[in-house]
Protein backbone atom coordinates (compact mmCIF):
# COMPACT_ATOMS: atom_id res chain seq x y z
CA UNK A 1 0.00 0.00 0.00
CA UNK A 2 2.86 2.24 1.07
CA UNK A 3 4.19 1.37 -2.25
CA UNK A 4 1.23 2.37 -4.48
CA UNK A 5 1.20 5.56 -2.48
CA UNK A 6 4.92 6.54 -3.38
CA UNK A 7 4.71 5.36 -6.55
CA UNK A 8 1.80 7.78 -7.23
CA UNK A 9 3.17 10.58 -5.27
CA UNK A 10 6.37 10.34 -7.12
CA UNK A 11 4.13 10.30 -10.66
CA UNK A 12 2.42 13.49 -9.80
CA UNK A 13 5.74 15.40 -9.06
CA UNK A 14 7.14 14.39 -12.17
CA UNK A 15 3.73 15.81 -13.99
CA UNK A 16 3.64 19.17 -12.64
CA UNK A 17 7.39 19.39 -12.83
CA UNK A 18 7.35 18.42 -16.26
CA UNK A 19 4.19 20.81 -16.78
CA UNK A 20 5.77 23.44 -15.40
CA UNK A 21 8.74 23.37 -17.14
CA UNK A 22 6.50 23.63 -20.67
CA UNK A 23 4.73 26.55 -18.92
CA UNK A 24 7.57 28.43 -18.26
CA UNK A 25 9.43 28.01 -21.52
CA UNK A 26 9.46 30.54 -24.25
CA UNK A 27 8.07 30.08 -27.69
CA UNK A 28 11.46 30.30 -28.86
CA UNK A 29 12.95 27.58 -26.49
CA UNK A 30 10.08 25.11 -27.50
CA UNK A 31 10.75 25.98 -31.31
CA UNK A 32 14.36 24.84 -30.71
CA UNK A 33 12.93 22.02 -28.79
CA UNK A 34 10.92 20.98 -32.09
CA UNK A 35 13.81 21.45 -34.10
CA UNK A 36 16.02 19.28 -31.90
CA UNK A 37 13.73 16.85 -32.10
CA UNK A 38 13.21 16.82 -36.03
CA UNK A 39 16.88 16.32 -36.26
CA UNK A 40 16.66 13.59 -33.92
CA UNK A 41 14.22 11.75 -35.92
CA UNK A 42 11.86 12.07 -33.22
CA UNK A 43 8.58 13.32 -35.80
CA UNK A 44 6.23 12.73 -33.93
CA UNK A 45 7.49 14.79 -30.82
CA UNK A 46 8.42 17.83 -33.24
CA UNK A 47 4.66 18.14 -34.48
CA UNK A 48 3.20 17.72 -31.26
CA UNK A 49 5.56 20.76 -29.93
CA UNK A 50 5.08 22.75 -33.31
CA UNK A 51 1.63 22.39 -33.78
CA UNK A 52 1.25 23.32 -29.91
CA UNK A 53 2.83 26.71 -30.92
CA UNK A 54 0.47 27.11 -33.81
CA UNK A 55 -2.24 26.74 -31.25
CA UNK A 56 -1.18 29.58 -28.81
CA UNK A 57 -1.16 31.66 -31.95
CA UNK A 58 2.68 31.38 -32.79
CA UNK A 59 2.62 31.94 -36.63
CA UNK A 60 6.11 32.30 -38.07
CA UNK A 61 7.28 30.79 -41.59
CA UNK A 62 10.06 29.12 -39.99
CA UNK A 63 7.38 27.22 -37.81
CA UNK A 64 5.21 26.10 -40.68
CA UNK A 65 8.17 25.75 -42.75
CA UNK A 66 9.34 22.76 -40.00
CA UNK A 67 5.53 21.64 -39.70
CA UNK A 68 5.94 20.84 -43.51
CA UNK A 69 9.19 18.91 -43.36
CA UNK A 70 7.79 16.96 -40.13
CA UNK A 71 4.79 16.09 -42.26
CA UNK A 72 6.72 15.47 -45.12
CA UNK A 73 9.20 12.68 -43.27
CA UNK A 74 5.93 11.28 -41.58
CA UNK A 75 4.48 10.54 -44.90
CA UNK A 76 1.91 12.75 -44.91
CA UNK A 77 1.83 14.94 -48.06
CA UNK A 78 -1.10 16.75 -48.01
CA UNK A 79 -0.30 18.24 -44.48
CA UNK A 80 3.26 18.80 -45.62
CA UNK A 81 2.02 20.53 -48.72
CA UNK A 82 -0.45 22.79 -46.63
CA UNK A 83 2.16 23.96 -43.75
CA UNK A 84 4.60 24.58 -47.02
CA UNK A 85 1.56 26.86 -48.62
CA UNK A 86 0.92 28.42 -45.32
CA UNK A 87 4.90 29.71 -44.95
CA UNK A 88 4.69 30.93 -48.35
CA UNK A 89 1.47 33.16 -46.87
CA UNK A 90 3.99 35.26 -44.58
CA UNK A 91 6.74 37.50 -45.68
CA UNK A 92 9.32 36.55 -47.01
CA UNK A 93 9.06 33.06 -48.43
CA UNK A 94 12.28 31.04 -48.24
CA UNK A 95 14.14 29.72 -51.41
CA UNK A 96 13.71 26.05 -49.22
CA UNK A 97 9.72 26.92 -49.04
CA UNK A 98 9.32 27.82 -53.05
CA UNK A 99 11.34 24.53 -53.98
CA UNK A 100 9.26 22.47 -51.22
CA UNK A 101 6.07 23.32 -52.82
CA UNK A 102 7.60 23.00 -56.40
CA UNK A 103 8.73 19.42 -55.14
CA UNK A 104 5.47 18.20 -54.06
CA UNK A 105 3.59 19.79 -57.08
CA UNK A 106 6.38 17.39 -59.31
CA UNK A 107 6.02 14.21 -56.99
CA UNK A 108 1.88 14.43 -57.00
CA UNK A 109 0.54 16.82 -59.73
CA UNK A 110 -1.76 18.50 -57.41
CA UNK A 111 -3.14 21.58 -59.12
CA UNK A 112 -3.27 25.62 -58.28
CA UNK A 113 -4.58 28.64 -59.44
CA UNK A 114 -3.03 30.44 -61.82
CA UNK A 115 -0.78 32.85 -60.23
CA UNK A 116 2.34 35.59 -61.35
CA UNK A 117 5.49 33.69 -60.13
CA UNK A 118 7.36 37.02 -60.08
CA UNK A 119 5.09 38.97 -59.43
CA UNK A 120 3.90 36.84 -56.03
CA UNK A 121 7.62 36.41 -54.85
CA UNK A 122 8.40 40.48 -54.90
CA UNK A 123 5.07 41.23 -53.12
CA UNK A 124 6.40 38.69 -50.39
CA UNK A 125 9.30 40.54 -49.85
CA UNK A 126 7.08 42.63 -47.15
CA UNK A 127 3.72 42.52 -45.34
CA UNK A 128 0.73 44.86 -47.00
CA UNK A 129 1.57 47.04 -43.64
CA UNK A 130 5.47 47.33 -44.47
CA UNK A 131 4.76 48.31 -48.23
CA UNK A 132 2.43 50.81 -46.84
CA UNK A 133 5.08 52.40 -44.48
CA UNK A 134 7.94 52.42 -47.39
CA UNK A 135 5.55 54.08 -49.67
CA UNK A 136 4.39 56.72 -47.20
CA UNK A 137 8.38 57.43 -46.66
CA UNK A 138 9.06 57.38 -50.20
CA UNK A 139 6.40 59.75 -50.49
CA UNK A 140 7.32 62.22 -48.08
CA UNK A 141 10.92 61.93 -49.12
CA UNK A 142 9.45 62.75 -52.67
CA UNK A 143 7.65 66.16 -51.20
CA UNK A 144 10.27 67.36 -49.43
CA UNK A 145 13.19 66.66 -52.23
CA UNK A 146 11.05 68.61 -54.69
CA UNK A 147 10.17 72.03 -52.24
CA UNK A 148 13.30 72.02 -51.39
CA UNK A 149 14.78 71.81 -54.98
CA UNK A 150 12.24 74.11 -57.09
CA UNK A 151 11.29 76.78 -54.42
CA UNK A 152 14.93 77.19 -52.36
CA UNK A 153 17.51 75.92 -54.94
CA UNK A 154 17.76 77.26 -58.76
CA UNK A 155 20.77 75.78 -59.57
CA UNK A 156 23.84 73.77 -58.96
CA UNK A 157 25.06 70.05 -58.05
CA UNK A 158 22.95 70.28 -54.95
CA UNK A 159 19.55 70.67 -57.23
CA UNK A 160 20.50 67.82 -59.38
CA UNK A 161 21.33 65.61 -56.49
CA UNK A 162 17.86 66.34 -54.58
CA UNK A 163 16.21 66.23 -58.21
CA UNK A 164 17.82 62.51 -58.29
CA UNK A 165 16.90 61.49 -55.02
CA UNK A 166 13.30 62.53 -55.87
CA UNK A 167 13.18 60.23 -58.80
CA UNK A 168 14.38 57.35 -57.09
CA UNK A 169 12.25 57.89 -54.32
CA UNK A 170 9.04 58.07 -56.69
CA UNK A 171 10.55 54.90 -58.11
CA UNK A 172 10.15 53.38 -54.56
CA UNK A 173 6.85 54.72 -54.11
CA UNK A 174 5.51 53.38 -57.00
CA UNK A 175 7.06 49.84 -56.35
CA UNK A 176 5.65 49.69 -52.67
CA UNK A 177 1.91 50.67 -53.97
CA UNK A 178 2.51 47.76 -56.42
CA UNK A 179 4.07 45.49 -53.99
CA UNK A 180 1.01 46.20 -51.46
CA UNK A 181 -1.81 45.72 -53.97
CA UNK A 182 -0.10 42.42 -55.39
CA UNK A 183 0.18 41.04 -51.85
CA UNK A 184 -1.62 38.43 -51.02
CA UNK A 185 -4.46 40.08 -48.48
CA UNK A 186 -6.67 37.81 -46.81
CA UNK A 187 -10.02 38.35 -49.07
CA UNK A 188 -8.16 36.95 -51.45
CA UNK A 189 -7.64 33.72 -50.11
CA UNK A 190 -9.99 33.44 -47.68
CA UNK A 191 -11.70 30.90 -49.19
CA UNK A 192 -9.43 28.56 -50.07
CA UNK A 193 -8.35 25.00 -49.22
CA UNK A 194 -5.66 22.91 -49.40
CA UNK A 195 -6.65 19.27 -49.98
CA UNK A 196 -4.89 17.00 -47.13
CA UNK A 197 -6.08 13.34 -47.77
CA UNK A 198 -3.92 11.20 -49.57
CA UNK A 199 -6.67 9.95 -52.02
CA UNK A 200 -9.32 12.55 -52.69
CA UNK A 201 -11.75 13.08 -55.81
CA UNK A 202 -14.50 15.45 -57.31
CA UNK A 203 -17.80 14.30 -58.29
CA UNK A 204 -20.62 15.66 -60.00
CA UNK A 205 -22.66 15.06 -56.80
CA UNK A 206 -22.59 15.03 -52.96
CA UNK A 207 -22.50 11.07 -53.45
CA UNK A 208 -19.68 8.50 -54.38
CA UNK A 209 -21.90 6.97 -56.50
CA UNK A 210 -21.94 10.01 -59.04
CA UNK A 211 -19.38 10.85 -61.38
CA UNK A 212 -16.07 10.94 -60.55
CA UNK A 213 -15.02 14.37 -62.47
CA UNK A 214 -11.09 14.31 -61.19
CA UNK A 215 -8.93 13.29 -58.93
CA UNK A 216 -7.31 15.97 -56.26
CA UNK A 217 -3.92 14.95 -55.45
CA UNK A 218 -2.43 16.16 -51.96
CA UNK A 219 -1.65 19.26 -51.62
CA UNK A 220 -4.17 20.84 -54.62
CA UNK A 221 -5.87 23.88 -54.01
CA UNK A 222 -10.17 24.18 -54.25
CA UNK A 223 -11.73 27.19 -53.73
CA UNK A 224 -15.14 26.30 -51.41
CA UNK A 225 -18.12 27.65 -52.85
CA UNK A 226 -20.99 26.30 -50.56
CA UNK A 227 -20.90 23.71 -47.92
CA UNK A 228 -23.88 20.98 -47.36
CA UNK A 229 -23.96 19.00 -44.52
CA UNK A 230 -20.39 16.36 -44.60
CA UNK A 231 -19.72 17.85 -48.19
CA UNK A 232 -18.40 21.15 -49.97
CA UNK A 233 -19.23 22.18 -53.37
CA UNK A 234 -15.49 23.67 -54.63
CA UNK A 235 -13.80 25.02 -57.45
CA UNK A 236 -10.56 23.86 -59.03
CA UNK A 237 -8.07 24.21 -61.91
CA UNK A 238 -7.08 21.03 -63.55
CA UNK A 239 -4.27 21.86 -66.39
CA UNK A 240 -4.72 18.30 -67.03
CA UNK A 241 -8.09 17.94 -69.65
CA UNK A 242 -8.54 19.90 -72.94
CA UNK A 243 -9.07 22.81 -73.02
CA UNK A 244 -5.92 23.72 -70.70
CA UNK A 245 -6.45 25.70 -67.90
CA UNK A 246 -9.94 24.84 -67.59
CA UNK A 247 -11.83 25.35 -63.69
CA UNK A 248 -13.73 22.44 -62.92
CA UNK A 249 -16.71 22.71 -59.85
CA UNK A 250 -17.76 19.45 -57.92
CA UNK A 251 -18.60 17.88 -54.86
CA UNK A 252 -15.70 16.55 -52.23
CA UNK A 253 -15.96 15.22 -49.11
CA UNK A 254 -15.30 18.42 -46.32
CA UNK A 255 -13.15 15.95 -44.58
CA UNK A 256 -10.23 15.52 -47.36
CA UNK A 257 -9.76 19.74 -47.26
CA UNK A 258 -8.15 21.80 -44.76
CA UNK A 259 -8.52 25.70 -44.57
CA UNK A 260 -5.43 27.51 -46.23
CA UNK A 261 -5.40 30.09 -43.13
CA UNK A 262 -8.14 29.44 -40.41
CA UNK A 263 -5.84 32.06 -38.30
CA UNK A 264 -6.23 35.57 -37.77
CA UNK A 265 -6.03 37.30 -40.98
CA UNK A 266 -4.85 40.30 -38.90
CA UNK A 267 -1.37 38.47 -39.44
CA UNK A 268 -0.98 38.45 -43.23
CA UNK A 269 -1.87 42.70 -43.45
Amino acid sequence: MNFRRHFFAVLTALLITTFARGADSTPQERFTEARIAFDQGDFSKARDLGEALVDEKNYSPALFQLLGNTRYRQGDIGHAALYYQRAALLPAPSAETRQNISHIHERTGNFYFPSNGIRQQFASWFSRAQWLTIAAACGWVLTFCCIIAFFFIRAGNLRALLLTIAVLALVGETSSILGWLWHPSFEKFHDIAVITAKEASAYSAASTTSKSLSPLPPGSQVRKIKDQGSWSYVEFHNENPPPEGKNIRGWIQTKSMTTLWPYDPACLE
